[in-house]
């Protein structure tokens, strides 16, 4: 029983037919889309997880850049760009800043890239590098440009690099876009986590950064479970050069202590003598 009669007729044995009926395929296929439709959130957070791998790679690759570079300039970390006259980046012949991460290019493998796969395209800030033009995702802080490491008050604590989003790109908060001597608005701003009233010194009202990489902030509203460009929180190194704990939106707040700014986003007090 149940060897394979090709003479045989259909339906001869209405228990076991031979072949697939027309309503088989109609379940297997529903099967089929149900399993598929299922699979699609698992890929997606199998996704995620692989851009937040590499998103974490690259970061080590601009920890090892940096202290590359502070071994070869008095322990300092890289200015934060070239300036015009006005202290706006200065575009130079290439229509492009110059800036920290233009400064690391020449440590890193001719193949890095500085772009987090999980980052939308108009989030990218495009920089002048060592005879080229490369994408860039990141920004440092602004306080440590130029800035003696080994004087950094808790290098284990506070943000160096971290995830950002372009002149404020996919609705991130971006209140001062750098504008150049004319007061055109330059487009290329990324590579820099600023505050929110200010592009250099602080004051007392400086009490939030900008440009970190959480959609849906333009207002500058920072919700406890707001959009981020990973889940879990966007990804940072601190002034050692490890990584720190994923940041949230809400960190995105500046916390002071005795007048100071403390906690990750802490600033010396007098860093603008300092650098």
């Amino acid at each position: 029983y149940g060897t394979y009669d090709p003479t045989a007729p259909e339906g001869d044995d209405f228990g076991r037919s031979q072949y697939v009926s027309k309503r088989d395929v109609r379940v297997i296929g529903v099967l089929l889309i149900i399993l598929g439709v299922a699979a699609i959130p698992l890929f997606r957070v199998l996704e995620r997880n692989a851009h937040r791998s590499t998103c974490r790679s690259q970061l080590g690759t601009i920890a090892d850049a940096m202290n590359q570079y502070a071994s070869l300039h008095d322990d300092r970390f890289p200015p934060i760009m070239r300036t015009g006259s006005e202290g706006e980046p200065d575009l130079g012949t290439s229509g492009y800043p110059y800036t920290w991460a233009s400064d690391l290019s020449q440590f890193m493998k001719h193949n890095s890239s500085l772009i987090c796969p999980e980052a939308q395209p108009n989030e990218i800030t495009k920089v002048e590098g060592q005879g080229t033009v490369f994408g860039l995702t990141y920004g440092m802080y602004e306080p440590y440009g130029g800035y003696l490491r080994t004087i950094v008050p808790n290098p284990d604590q506070t943000v160096l690099v971290t995830e950002t989003s372009n002149h404020g790109a996919n609705g991130t908060y971006d209140p001062l876009p750098y504008k150049d001597s004319s007061g055109k608005e330059i487009p290329w701003d990324g590579f820099v986590v600023g505050w929110k009233n200010s592009n250099g010194q602080p004051n007392n009202h400086s009490d939030a950064v900008t440009r970190l990489a959480f959609p849906g902030s333009s207002s500058g509203v920072f919700k406890r479970d707001g959009d981020m460009r990973h889940d879990g929180g966007i990804l940072a190194i601190n002034c050692s050069g490890s990584l720190l704990p994923p940041i949230k939106p809400h960190e995105a707040y500046v916390r002071m202590k005795a007048g100071l700014r403390s906690g990750i986003w802490e600033a010396p007090a007098s860093y603008a003598t300092s650098r």
